[in-house]
């Protein structure tokens, strides 16, 4: 029934069809796999195949190759010039950088006398990255006789280790030996898997590891130096007033400005890269030891091998580092990019400023107490309604912003005289920080410790 749908789509003559014949195939003894056997390059039409049967042909492969999940196994027959590969050269156009192609070389048991491949499958003549096998199929009379491919498989290793050129790579060469290096490679990815979802039977009881680890890295390291971050470290009233001055220009203030919030905001945004990308190699730093306590009992034969396996993880491990590094920048950038004044969480308008009052009562409360204690009387033009020469000037009307800005520093540098501890930032906003009622509204302030507290409550 098969052939007669394909004669039916090729015709009986050598046609070819882009139409999958799928088989399907369950076992228990078999990968899950899906394994594509194309057509050879074929230069001139024979039978009902038409005159552009190399182009249609070629169109048709590099359909399948050029995906990038595909792995290419370029076969070339021992007999013919490995240089005048269609194979190799369409698998090259495909996957220019090697990382997908294996070359395979066959009918190496039909070589002329006095020549053999080795040169060949060590990649002397043409370098793969991954490199050669060598293998010897069943012979059309094998078939005819009805050779299994098992008894096959036993001529073919009794081949190469009887031949010269090839028993001293006879242990890469033939089908069976990558069906064993990858049955090792996947106890490594099972044991791999295992560690870092904490079902590994060697379970360590005595320190965190494995997934674990990695969980306690994000969720007490990395989220406890987040909240240790302070965000008007750095911040002094100084610092405030500078920003405030700058964003006017020529002119003096009247309201509080909006840039230098957001100028001081993303500089204190940008400090959260530094403890990201540290968060990021420190679990880079956990996959490279949880890759070298995946225990695989093949592998502790092999060291060789174990240690190749290391260093083709690291260099994995690595490579993803980089992207990983690069998209924590662009994350950090994309939250300066754009301040959010409409989270909940954001203190503005009315709020903001009764934050801000109270912070300056609570400074002038307690420097009043201060100087109570030393015997010194309260100065009393501080009160509201009194000039510096003692009269009275009735309520700020607030809108006198420009007066009280001192004039910065030419260099402004933090000294330890500008600086809070973390003790005194803390006392000094120690009241709870209520959520906005309502939008933020434009007004003015007169006063510059109201200004300054006023941004500061803000970040």
């Amino acid at each position: 029934m098969d052939q007669i749908e394909t004669d039916r789509e090729v015709g009986g003559n050598k046609g070819v069809s882009d139409k999958q014949i799928r088989l399907k195939i369950f076992s228990p003894n078999v990968l899950d796999i899906t394994l594509v056997d194309l057509p050879g390059i074929t230069k001139v039409p024979v039978g009902d195949q038409p005159t552009d049967i190399e182009a249609r042909i070629r169109t048709m492969i590099m359909s399948y190759i050029k995906r990038p999940t595909c792995i290419i196994l370029a076969v070339t027959p021992a007999n013919s010039d490995l240089a005048n590969s269609d194979a190799l050269q369409i698998a090259g156009s495909a996957d220019p950088d090697g990382t997908r192609t294996i070359g395979v070389i066959t009918k190496l048991d039909i070589m002329d006398r006095g020549t053999d491949a080795r040169n060949l499958l060590l990649g002397k003549v043409i370098p793969l990255r991954l490199g050669y096998v060598g293998v010897v199929n069943r012979s059309q009379e094998d078939i005819i006789n009805n050779v299994s491919i098992k008894d096959a498989l036993v001529a073919e290793e009794k081949f190469f280790r009887s031949r010269q050129a090839y028993n001293s790579i006879a242990d890469r060469c033939g089908a069976g030996k990558g069906a064993l290096l990858l049955n090792i490679l996947s106890k490594y990815c099972e044991s791999f898997t295992s560690v870092l979802e904490g079902k590994n039977e060697g379970l360590l009881t005595s320190e965190i590891s494995g997934g674990a680890r990695i969980h306690y890295i994000f969720q007490s390291i990395f989220v406890k130096c987040l909240e240790e971050v302070d965000p008007c470290e750095d911040l002094t009233d100084d610092y405030i007033r500078t920003a405030i001055q700058n964003s006017t220009g020529p002119r003096s203030a009247l309201f509080v400005p909006e840039v230098p919030f957001e100028v001081l905001v993303r500089r204190q945004i940008a400090r959260l890269l530094d403890p990201s990308l540290q968060c990021a190699r420190f679990i880079y730093d956990e996959l490279v030891e949880i890759s070298r306590r995946c225990m695989v009992s093949e592998l502790q034969r092999f060291p060789v091998m174990r240690k190749r396996v290391d260093e083709v993880v690291g260099d994995f491990l690595r490579e993803g580092l980089e992207p990983s590094e690069t998209m924590i920048g662009h994350i950090i950038e994309m939250e300066m990019d754009y301040i959010n004044t409409s989270h909940p969480n954001f203190i503005g308008g009315s709020k903001a400023l009764q934050l801000a009052e109270q912070d300056v009562k609570s400074t002038r409360a307690t420097a009043s107490l201060a100087r109570q204690k030393d015997g010194v009387q309260s100065d009393k033009t501080a009160a509201p309604g009194k000039n510096s020469e003692g009269s009275s000037s009735g309520k700020s009307n607030g809108f006198s912003f420009g007066i009280f800005l001192k004039e910065p520093p030419a260099t402004l540098k933090p000294t330890a005289s500008h600086l809070m501890t973390s003790s005194a930032r803390h006392a000094a906003r120690s009241h709870a920080r209520p959520q906005p009622s309502s939008p933020s509204p434009i007004f003015a302030c007169g006063d510059s410790a109201y200004c300054t507290r006023l941004i500061r409550s803000q970040i």
